[in-house]
């Protein structure tokens, strides 16, 4: 996923486009907006692994609240999104290479392959949520939109396909959806098929051979062949309408298909870790859950550390990227310890002065809050022989920094920026009220060492317009040299020059008084 907008949802009326580089950083008061931008990907990936809604809302992840929360003032019917993906490549195969269908198909599936690929998608409730209407362009070109043709659950949708400069318009087509993309119903091509057959029966006819009639071939022309088989010209026009309604049917749906599949990838592989993470336990039992994330509130980490120790037999070592980690960051060290003659085994937690160790329930909360984001940006899973990152995923992450010092929020960015080099295919959403982590960021990008630049990054500031209930966001870029190149809104870097200044002001004052008194 390149990047997303979003209108009429939550406190946001209608968002620039948020684009997802490699790094991005969401910051702004509390109650501004954050967490509902930045979980709006979450909802995605629910309703993608669902299928059963348009949008699932409540599910296994997050409550992102009923329609009626979820729109923006609580008031109206419809909310909508843009998701757009970078190239995605489609095939390109030919069935019958002299039917012109099969030529303008495999145009848009060229096109589809070239440019960026944007899916809008408005969203109706009445009784139930429903697609009111769907929208697909292919690098800033038009190539399908769906629209509902009536009111209720059963409505029938019109449907307008742009090829080639050319405009086809299907009419009141039945319709179902895999999540929010459009699935022409099972049955309606078989509507059109008896419609076909009905002007052909007792008539001698290939209608193999009819099915591939070119769309644009002259009607006189199909006159002398099909008038010695009894066909008079009305029935001609009602074979070649719908003979190329079929087609046009067919090949969208192929289409349709390809669409569903190659996007829904990008949109399973969303890994979301939520801001408050679970306590650890004293003990833990050895499961054999195949566990492929830590999950929301990190509850699976430590089976996730296990499970990796075990299988990790030579070469990537999980549990000691994550130990090496925790050392360098915060003085600590960490193994998993068996209790002998069971399947249980505990968490310790050591330092230089206690090489001994202490249960990680007896040490401080911070690096159980922490152990989580490490453990999954560190965690690879096994395939084809060898360990590999998680393909294309999105990690988003809220408030890392909870309960860490500020040393310790500051070498987050050296996490997140280790993750996005050797994981070039990763990305990673971050929502924090941490300056440290910002400040170290700039470094970073600033030192020539680092595999890093200002590119890479993306900074939003989410904030409430005004003194009205919508919320504005503002983009701020970075220059190579770490700097800033717009200006942060008031409240953020500039409130500890503020609090030094009161200090200051303050001090003058009392050194004046005992002066005075003096």
């Amino acid at each position: 996923m390149q990047s997303f907008k979003l209108e009429n949802i939550k406190s946001f009326k209608n968002t620039p486009e948020i684009e997802l580089k490699p790094i991005n950083i969401f910051v702004g008061p509390n109650s501004s907006g954050k967490s509902s931008l930045i979980r709006f990907p979450v909802v995605l990936n629910q309703t993608v692994i669902d299928e059963n809604t348009p949008l699932k809302l409540f599910g296994n992840l997050i409550d992102y609240g009923n329609f009626e929360d979820v729109i923006y003032n609580h008031k109206g019917h419809t909310i909508s999104f843009e998701i757009i993906f970078d190239k995605i490549r489609f095939p390109v195969h030919y069935e019958d290479p002299k039917n012109d269908f099969e030529k303008n198909i495999n145009s848009v599936r060229k096109l589809l392959s070239t440019g960026d690929l944007k899916i809008k998608v408005k969203l109706y409730k009445d009784k139930k949520i429903y697609v009111d209407e769907f929208a697909l362009k292919a690098d800033n070109k038009e190539i399908l939109k769906i629209k509902k043709a009536g009111k209720g659950l059963n409505a029938t949708y019109d449907m307008k396909f742009y090829f080639n400069g050319v405009n086809k318009y299907l009419k009141k087509i039945q319709m179902d959806f895999v999540g929010f993309i459009p699935d022409i119903r099972y049955g309606t091509n078989e509507t059109i098929m008896d419609d076909l057959c009905s002007n052909i029966v007792n008539k001698e006819v290939d209608l193999r051979k009819m099915l591939y009639l070119r769309q644009d071939f002259p009607l006189e022309l199909e006159s002398e062949s099909l008038n010695s088989k009894g066909f008079s010209k009305n029935d001609i026009r009602k074979i070649k309408s719908n003979v190329t309604k079929l087609n046009l049917l067919s090949n969208i749906q192929r289409l349709l298909n390809e669409l569903q599949y190659k996007t829904r990838p990008h949109l399973t592989n969303i890994i979301y870790i939520g801001p408050f993470r679970k306590s650890p336990e004293r003990i833990y039992r050895d499961s054999e859950t195949n566990f492929l994330n830590v999950g929301v509130e990190g509850e699976n980490t430590v089976l996730l550390l296990k499970q990796s120790e075990q299988n990790e037999k030579k070469g990537y070592k999980t549990v000691e990227k994550v130990s090496e980690w925790l050392y360098d960051s915060l003085g600590y060290s960490l193994k998993l310890e068996e209790i002998e003659s069971t399947q249980l085994f505990k968490v310790l937690i050591s330092s230089p002065n206690n090489s001994t160790g202490d249960n990680i329930i007896d040490v401080g909360y911070g690096i159980s809050q922490v152990l989580p984001i490490v453990t999954q940006l560190y965690h690879k899973r096994h395939g084809n022989g060898r360990w590999k990152y998680h393909k294309n995923s999105i990690f988003i992450i809220e408030q890392p920094e909870l309960h860490l010092h500020p040393a310790a929020q500051s070498q987050l960015a050296d996490l997140f920026v280790e993750k996005v080099v050797s994981d070039k295919r990763s990305k990673l959403l971050i929502e924090t009220h941490s300056e440290h982590l910002i400040r170290k960021l700039q470094i970073l990008v600033a030192d020539p060492e680092c595999m890093i630049n200002s590119e890479d990054i993306a900074i939003y500031y989410i904030s409430k317009k005004g003194k009205s209930t919508e919320s504005e966001i503002l983009r701020i870029n970075m220059n190579d040299n770490g700097t800033f190149a717009d200006e942060w809104p008031s409240g953020f870097f500039d409130k500890n020059y503020e609090l030094s200044k009161q200090l200051l002001l303050l001090n003058l004052k009392n050194n004046k008084s005992k002066g005075d008194e003096q």
